[in-house]
């Protein structure tokens, strides 16, 4: 019986790691993102602390605001599995951020469809400058040749600019490839990078990302082939955009949480 229930476990977990972006979610339910449960935890080690709770309120909520005012009324999409860390002071890179000068940065996905009415090739992962009020400053979109369909997902702020995390999809019946780019105080592109694969089979996916010094480590999930037996994987990027790591690690590392 265990077998059994270890079987379908797995199976929800590869549908949710390889989901297709059509599925309309978000304040609005315009932009693409994962349909069904989110991706399966991985085991965080090493210098990745646990993950805060996923229902926890940000810490002092009430200095967001502005932000969240901006979200709902231009309709914004943010990641939602990454809300959790808004105000998070131990380095995730999360959708909202009180930045230095008492603005703010906020990263999602704008859908250029009506609502409700997905279309493929209609999303674009955007991140906004805010000033303290929640007015913008400046807004840009990061799409680039090779993609279909985008999420912005999170970010965290540099002494000099932005480090983002984008899931950018090659087809949106595929899974995402993890895609990093760091930007300047203006927006603009100081590089970007992607990790391996196409989507699906041998493309790792980051749930979270974490900055640590001078590095950017990523811990996720991957999946060899098409069973349902997924891999844990773990990744490091430096500040000057090189790939340090790209490690996969045991066979379904969260069944023994």
């Amino acid at each position: 019986m265990r077998r059994v229930l270890w079987g379908v476990m797995s199976a929800l977990a590869f549908f949710a790691c390889a989901r297709p972006v059509g599925a309309p979610r978000g304040p609005a339910g315009q932009a693409p993102g994962p349909s069904g449960p989110p991706p399966p935890p991985s085991v965080a080690s090493g210098p990745l602390p646990p993950p805060p709770e996923k229902d926890a309120p940000p810490p002092n909520a009430e200095r967001f605001e502005p932000a969240q005012r901006f979200v709902r009324d231009t309709k914004l999409a943010l990641y939602s599995y990454h809300e959790k860390y808004i105000g998070n002071a131990e380095g995730y890179l999360a959708p909202i951020l009180r930045v230095a000068d008492g603005g703010f940065v906020v990263v999602g996905t704008r859908a250029d469809y009506p609502e409700g009415q997905y279309q493929v090739g209609k999303s674009r992962p955007v991140v906004a400058k805010l000033d303290g009020a929640g007015k913008k400053s400046w807004e840009r979109s990061y799409r680039t040749s090779g993609f279909l369909d985008y999420e912005g997902a999170s970010a965290i702020e540099l002494p000099d600019g932005y480090v983002v995390y984008v899931l950018s999809y090659v087809h949106p019946s595929r899974g995402a490839v993890v895609r990093l780019l760091r930007l300047d105080r203006q927006g603009e592109i100081v590089w970007d990078r992607r990790f391996r694969g196409q989507g699906g089979v041998n493309t790792p996916f980051a749930q979270y990302v974490q900055l640590v010094g001078d590095k950017l480590l990523l811990d996720g999930h991957m999946y060899k082939d098409k069973t349902e037996t997924a891999y844990g994987w773990k990744g490091i990027l430096s500040l000057e955009g090189k790939i340090e790591k790209d490690e996969v690690g045991e066979a379904n590392p969260y069944s023994k949480d």
